[in-house]
């Protein structure tokens, strides 16, 4: 397989009900399970050796699997404890009709504009922020 530096949980979804992936890697073994709609920083796999990095992972996922779908316009439900001092970036996709809100946080705060991206701009249009519009540049 491919190196990779540090194991690694990706979590992939499909446009359709169900289509879910969870993919756990090591530098020598993978394990693939039809997974839950979003993973906290632990393993699924028991039986492998390592620690889960944050705290309440339990707590983490059962926040996880509460959330509703239409809850993805904001980040109202974000709080403790999936919300938590090393927390970045919030973001949620649904890749069966292409929204992505996605929101950055400092200090258990936002600290940037809600950004809301909707399926029909294009790469380099603006994207729509609560405070306005931002321009998106292409890489």
């Amino acid at each position: 397989g491919t190196p990779i530096a540090s194991p690694v949980i990706y979590s992939l979804v499909g446009c359709a009900p169900g289509e879910i992936a969870v993919i756990e890697r090591t530098s020598d073994h993978s394990r693939v399970r039809q997974g839950p709609r979003a993973v906290a920083n632990a393993w699924i796999s028991t039986d492998w050796s390592g620690h889960p990095r944050g705290k309440d992972n339990p707590g983490r996922m059962a926040q996880f699997e509460r959330l509703k779908p239409a809850a993805i316009e904001d980040f109202a439900w974000l709080t403790p404890p999936v919300l938590n001092p090393r927390t970045r970036l919030a973001a949620c996709f649904t890749p069966a009709d292409g929204r992505l809100v996605a929101q950055g946080f400092e200090a258990m705060q936002p600290a940037t504009a809600l950004l809301h991206r909707q399926p029909a701009e294009s790469s380099n249009a603006p994207a729509t922020a609560s405070d306005g519009p931002r321009q998106i540049s292409p890489p």
